[in-house]
């Protein structure tokens, strides 16, 4: 599958997952539920995924997330945002079992993470890659 084509995808899926809160409020008397909140970690967690798959290849601004050289580290970064997500979403749900009134700040936060994330990948996936710079000397072992 071409890399344009997985946004033309993901992007859409998103928003398929935003629906139910968009669409689904007047319906709905109760407070978002917890297929709701599910939703929304699965859309911040696909978007985290966007994002760093989008990175690859780029000059990254970031100190955390680049090499040496100012590119983007793909194990880095995903490492800290796996463990910033986890971090989140470890803290939501132990937070949501005592304060369960408040699942709707939590899908409020999740999806719009989610809706930053993407945005982010979209970015990224429209600035060029960096050029690759090849070498023209044709040193040998001998030549030293």
């Amino acid at each position: 599958m071409a890399k344009t084509c997985r946004y033309q995808v993901a992007v859409p899926l998103i928003l398929l997952l935003l629906a139910p809160a968009v669409f689904g409020a007047e319906e709905q008397k109760s407070k978002p539920g917890k297929k709701l909140w599910i939703a929304s970690v699965l859309a911040l967690t696909a978007a985290s995924f966007l994002d760093v798959q989008s990175s690859v290849g780029h000059y990254e601004f970031n100190p955390l997330l680049s090499n040496s050289q100012g590119q983007f580290n793909t194990a880095r970064a995903a490492a800290y945002k796996s463990a910033a997500i986890g971090g989140l979403i470890v803290t939501e749900a132990l937070f949501l079992r005592k304060h369960k009134a408040t699942s709707d700040v939590t899908v409020l936060v999740n999806f719009g993470g989610a809706s930053a994330m993407a945005t982010a990948a979209i970015v990224n996936k429209r600035t060029p890659a960096p050029a690759v710079a090849v070498s023209t000397s044709r040193a040998t072992p001998m030549d030293k």
